[in-house]
């Protein structure tokens, strides 16, 4: 009990017995089980996030009370989060370490001139119809080298063929190894 106060919830109860101290110990290796659930759950939300996941969701269905209450929570922090990057008025997306769309914000979507299912999963040069990327002159392309903001200005067409001339910044999503993740434009 004393190690799972701690925060060990690797520790190995060994305990077996059929009277009160036995249930206490299968009781303390249901607490650790669940924790542990909850710990990868928690971990792999956060992963998710930092990678620009922006979808992705715990499902608290699957933990019990407060442990599910928590899971909710963290799944309401990143509704807020996107609900927030949906009201900006400018493009907002997120890609992984290939480029492809992770999460493209309602303006994103109107200025490419694309349906909002057709953008996640899809490549950023194809949904912006960019020669430049994945070259020397992508703005993605050198913040994951330099592992750093780096901002310009571009023009592109879009898919309902309009000109577009627009500025962009793009910040390189760096894991806790300091490893290029993905990217937020």
């Amino acid at each position: 009990a004393g190690e799972i106060e701690k925060g060990n919830i690797d520790v190995a109860i060994h305990h077996q017995a059929n009277d009160e101290t036995g249930r206490l110990a299968d009781a303390f290796r249901g607490i650790t089980n669940s924790l542990r659930t909850l710990v990868t759950d928690m971990n792999d939300m956060a992963s998710a996030s930092s990678e620009g996941r922006l979808t992705v969701r715990g499902d608290a269905d699957k933990h019990h009370g407060a442990f599910g209450d928590l899971i909710r929570g963290v799944n309401d922090i990143v509704d807020r989060v996107v609900q927030f990057l949906d009201t900006l008025p400018v493009t907002t997306l997120t890609f992984n370490p290939d480029g492809d769309v992770q999460y493209i914000n309602k303006a994103g979507v109107a200025m490419l001139g694309l349906e909002d299912a057709n953008v996640i999963g899809m490549n950023c040069n194809a949904c912006k119809n960019l020669d430049e990327c994945e070259t020397e002159n992508c703005g993605f392309a050198k913040a994951k080298e330099t592992k750093d903001v780096e901002t310009g200005e571009m023009r592109f067409e879009n898919h309902r063929g309009e000109h577009l001339d627009v500025a962009f910044s793009d910040v390189p999503l760096l894991n806790e190894k300091e490893e290029v993740n993905g990217g937020f434009e």
